[in-house]
């Protein structure tokens, strides 16, 4: 893996906290080379990220509508 460096950094200050960037709490998002204050806000940016990621590709099952209440029915 290529070593990131803050030359390449998109952001000054951290998004989290709004402290200046570190140079070793680079992470590569969408491409682009993102700094955070600290090594521990970069792991808990990307964790977030994994957790909404796996979020959007498990299914969500289905809930079924009680017969009175047909989705697009108004109740008389």
């Amino acid at each position: 893996m290529a070593t990131l460096r803050i030359d390449d950094c998109i952001n000054d200050v951290c998004p989290l906290t709004g402290r200046l960037v570190a140079p070793d709490a680079l992470t590569l998002y969408r491409g682009s080379v993102v700094g955070f204050a600290t090594p521990a806000r970069r792991d808990a940016f990307l964790a977030a990220i994994l957790m909404f990621e796996s979020a959007r590709i498990v299914p969500v099952p289905a809930r079924s509508c009680p017969a009175d209440r047909t989705p697009g029915r108004v109740a008389a």
